[in-house]
């Protein structure tokens, strides 16, 4: 008799054990769930100040208006207070003193050149795709012997099939 009771005292211990290595588990996962939405929420925002600043930047390239960069100043020449000569200039000679340079040609910005949007994937390619897909799981369904089979059969069949009904879409598409 105390053996059976012995049993049935470390069988509840050990259920209770049990049961509280669930509920510990089942806090850990809803904890992990919740890290998991934090992460991917400031993932989000730092995707979201990634392209705010991106987009920030696209609207200030734009709204530079073209300036022109005035020429710079000759230097006036230095009198002396008591004579009425000019100042020398040590190792130069005459004419490199007279020569005078011509204002360089004023500095306009342009604005860069907008760059062609990507078109994406013809209809043709979606429809080959979409009608492999398709054609796969539907031969796989219909062919229960072999199914395998079925679904090589019935995606080549339906990328071909849909190959074509992309082609007529984009025929009239004009693409």
């Amino acid at each position: 008799m105390k053996t059976i009771l012995s049993i049935v005292a470390t069988a509840g211990l050990l259920s209770m054990a049990a049961c509280n290595t669930t509920a510990v588990k089942e806090k850990e996962m809803a904890i992990y769930a919740q890290q998991r939405v934090i992460d991917s929420m400031r993932t989000e925002m730092a995707r979201q100040q990634l392209i705010d600043s991106m987009n920030e930047f696209h609207a200030m390239q734009y709204s530079l208006q073209p300036t022109v960069i005035p020429a710079p100043r000759e230097a006036a020449p230095v009198y002396y207070a008591n004579q009425n000569r000019r100042r020398s200039y040590a190792g130069q000679s005459r004419q490199a003193r007279t020569n005078t340079q011509p204002a360089p040609a004023p500095v306009v910005l342009q604005q860069a050149p907008v760059p062609a949007k990507k078109k994406g994937w013809s209809a043709k390619a979606k429809g080959a795709v979409i009608g492999a897909g398709t054609g796969a799981i539907a031969g796989a369904v219909i062919n229960k012997r072999n199914r395998p089979v079925g679904a090589l059969i019935g995606g080549v069949l339906g990328a071909g099939a849909g190959t074509g009904i992309g082609a007529i879409l984009d025929k009239r598409n004009g693409r």
